[in-house]
């Protein structure tokens, strides 16, 4: 089963590193355990195991999750762990594990290998999961705790890109992306990733990072060695993380068997015990430190795995398996790169015109209006979260330092923007914008405008156009003011904008979206081109100064 599906980053997880992600996690009876990548459905499998041994699921204190498994009733009696129910039980089989697949064997194997783990009608679903767009997912479809070893290094459609905040040619990033939304407030959650996923500078990696320590309390960082998964030739790392708290402080494991691991000599159950056991406590150790999340470099979010104690162990990679990543991505450049001639540029795209099209204010399409002024004297009401300009950014938000401002009930609808609502800087940086695509409603303050279209599809279209204008320079002549400029309400209103019919509008706009998703894209390749090339200088100096060269 286990070499099934092996390609495109494919490669089935030891099942110890499985049980001893399950041990830190400890899940509990009744909790709903999720992988939305379940490949052999391994960490199911596992997660059964563990809660159906007698008292794992509601252990004491004090008491190790292999303390019981196997055990007699008597001595699980003794240590004060009970056993499960008929009840229990059915809870186990019916409602507790759920998994989906995307390749027809491995989701064959899945179903097969928790039919012979004892649960009898698994709840696995044969589907892509990063189909789902991220903003559908609501309060009912959350789990609790969500493990998962999703693939790396694959390339998903363009379309399917574009249900992410995040946009990035990177499966893994759109795997963690969709678990970290799908877990339900105070959720755990195990997920393998590759090491790089730590330091990688583009752009996708920091927000992507960002969002991890700002929306999750990342404790812990299992740093794997080579050859921990077999004919990988990729390190890894697991995050190991509860959502609904910053992150404060992470503790970081750098894992060391003491021999060099391969398909003869596999990774085992001793190899994790002392992670296990010091994870418990967070101990520091010379395998284990603390990083207090205060020094983390805001701009890049680095988390690279850097052990303080005794040296730090640097794993050099040969200059050929570099040499041979760099040709790759120069394959996948030159892909990308033949895909972009085929689009227009953007603001011809945005400004040429055809039969049917027709200039149109603002204020004909539209209805749009500015936040409350923010006025501590007079503000009443209960505090709210409320955005300010420096929250917009271009085409999404930063939620991560929102302020507090008073509201009465009765202000809601005047200063509350709804899904599909458009938030335009009146000031700070005039004219950027952003849709608000979540499903609760956000309050904002008079530095910015809410515009609500009458056709809802013109809202991306204006705001494509928005940033069109912004690049080309030709935004400013619609400010006021000399110094401090400023898109006031009478500006917006006077703002033409070209609007095409809108089967030619949804056209324009899917093209778009195509030409930003292949250009990010792009981007993400010539950063890991860049980062690569720093590897071969070292690996090839590393070299050089060890007789090797």
């Amino acid at each position: 089963m286990g070499n099934a599906g092996r390609n495109g980053g494919e490669y089935y997880t030891p099942r110890p590193l499985i049980r001893a992600i399950v041990q830190v996690i400890k899940p509990k009876l009744g909790n709903r355990i999720y992988d939305g990548a379940c490949g052999s459905a391994g960490f199911l499998c596992e997660s059964f195991e563990y809660l159906k041994s007698p008292g794992n699921a509601n252990l004491p204190i004090g008491v190790s999750p292999s303390a019981n498994i196997g055990v007699s009733p008597a001595a699980n009696r003794e240590i004060g762990a009970p056993s499960l129910t008929t009840k229990d039980l059915k809870v186990l089989q019916t409602r507790t594990f759920y998994g989906k697949e995307k390749k027809s064997l491995a989701y064959v194997i899945a179903i097969m290998n928790m039919i012979l783990h004892g649960i009898e009608a698994p709840n696995i679903i044969h589907t892509n999961t990063l189909t789902e767009n991220l903003a559908d997912i609501q309060e009912k479809d959350r789990y609790d705790v969500v493990l998962a070893n999703p693939p790396f290094g694959g390339q998903e459609r363009k379309e399917v890109q574009q249900n992410f905040p995040i946009r990035t040619g990177e499966t893994a990033f759109l795997f963690l992306q969709h678990f970290i939304k799908i877990l339900k407030a105070g959720g755990r959650g195990g997920i393998v990733i590759k090491n790089t996923f730590l330091s990688n500078t583009d752009n996708a990696s920091v927000s992507l990072r960002k969002m991890l320590l700002e929306s999750c309390n990342l404790h812990t960082v299992l740093d794997c060695p080579g050859g921990t998964f077999q004919g990988a030739g990729v390190k890894t790392v697991v995050l190991l993380f509860e959502k609904g708290t910053k992150t404060r402080k992470i503790w970081f494991y750098q894992l060391d068997p003491g021999r060099n691991l391969g398909k003869t000599n596999p990774l085992n159950d001793d190899d994790l015990a002392e992670f296990v056991k010091l994870q418990e406590t967070f101990a520091n150790s010379p395998k284990s430190w603390t990083v207090d999340a205060k020094t983390i470099d805001p701009a890049t979010f680095d988390l690279s795995v850097k052990n303080p104690n005794g040296g730090e162990a640097v794993a050099h990679r040969s200059p050929q398996e570099i040499m041979d990543e760099i040709a790759a991505l120069d394959a996948e450049s030159t892909e990308v790169l033949e895909s972009i001639k085929g689009l227009t540029h953007l603001d011809s795209v945005l400004t040429q015109r055809a039969e049917g099209w027709a200039n149109k204010r603002i204020g004909e399409i539209s209805q749009h209006s500015l936040g409350k002024m923010l006025d501590k004297a007079k503000n009443r009401g209960d505090l709210r979260p409320y955005l300010r300009n420096i929250n917009v950014r271009w085409f999404t938000f930063d939620l991560s330092d929102l302020l507090q401002m008073r509201f009465l009930q009765g202000e809601a609808a005047k200063y509350t923007a709804v899904k599909g609502d458009v938030l335009v800087c009146e000031g700070g940086y005039p004219g950027r914008a952003a849709i608000w695509n979540e499903d609760y409603p956000i309050y904002f303050q008079k530095a910015l405008h809410r515009v609500r279209f009458h056709k809802p599809e013109h809202g991306k279209w204006f705001v494509y156009y928005l940033y069109a204008q912004d690049k080309s320079g030709a935004l400013r002549q619609h400010f006021s003011g000399t110094g401090i400029q400023h898109f006031t309400g009478e500006g917006l209103d006077r703002f033409e904008i070209p609007i095409p019919p809108l089967p030619e509008l949804r056209r324009q706009v899917a093209r778009i979206d195509e030409l930003f998703t292949e250009t990010q894209r792009l981007e993400s390749i010539y950063q890991q081109k860049l980062a690569a090339l720093e590897a071969l200088k070292k690996s090839l100096l590393h070299q050089a100064f060890s007789g090797q060269l």
